[in-house]
């Protein structure tokens, strides 16, 4: 029953998705998700007897059940932001403990570095003290100016100084350091909002596809 309510919310709207979770037990909605999250791992013709049994309940997708696995996933997170946010924080709990890896992948997905440099400019400077300047440096390299600036502008001048004497000795580094510094960055954001030091809407932040 639970593979076949993993297909059934595959082919509703997110919106609706959500508020069928919101009507299941707690103790199935995490496996429902999890189990969704696999679809596409289904034989298709395992599938697709699925989807023909359920056929008549269906509502029109919008796209997400005919194409790959990263625009699922992106149907994925858009579930999980329609959540209440006490559901949806207990279902990352509970999947962080069933599947880690699902669970970090959203909760990435939830807040992105792009998100933090929307951030409003109190939220945003709380964000940049709390992480080493050489961090900064290797999440800044590469970086558009408009973006840099938006950094720059919230630092006070000693942390703007220091930045600037790490990122003169930061010579060429690949694209995956600048990528985990980045993370850690919105790492610490959704650090900071879990002990309730800023406040983040995940209602309008994006998503990663």
């Amino acid at each position: 029953m639970t593979q076949t309510a993993a297909v059934l919310i595959s082919q509703l709207s997110a919106a609706k998705a959500a508020a069928m979770l919101q009507h299941t037990p707690e103790e199935r909605r995490t496996e429902i998700m999890a189990r969704a999250a696999t679809i596409y791992s289904l034989a298709p013709g395992t599938l697709q007897a699925l989807v023909d049994g359920l056929e008549e309940m269906f509502v029109p997708t919008n796209g997400h059940k005919q194409t790959g696995g990263d625009t699922f996933f992106s149907f994925l997170m858009d579930i999980v932001i329609n959540l209440d946010r006490t559901i949806q924080e207990a279902m990352l709990e509970d999947l962080g403990q069933r599947a880690p890896d699902l669970a970090v992948r959203i909760e990435q997905g939830l807040f992105t570095f792009e998100d933090l440099l929307r951030l409003p400019d109190r939220a945003l400077q709380t964000v940049l003290r709390s992480v080493d300047s050489n961090i900064l440096a290797l999440a800044l390299k590469g970086l558009e100016d408009e973006d840099r600036a938006r950094v720059t502008e919230n630092l006070s001048e000693r942390a703007n100084q220091a930045l600037a004497e790490e990122m003169e000795v930061l010579g060429p580094v690949r694209v995956t350091e600048v990528e985990e510094a980045r993370a850690k960055l919105a790492a610490t954001a959704r650090e900071l909002e879990e002990q309730g030091e800023i406040s983040i809407d995940y209602g309008e932040v994006s998503y990663i596809e």
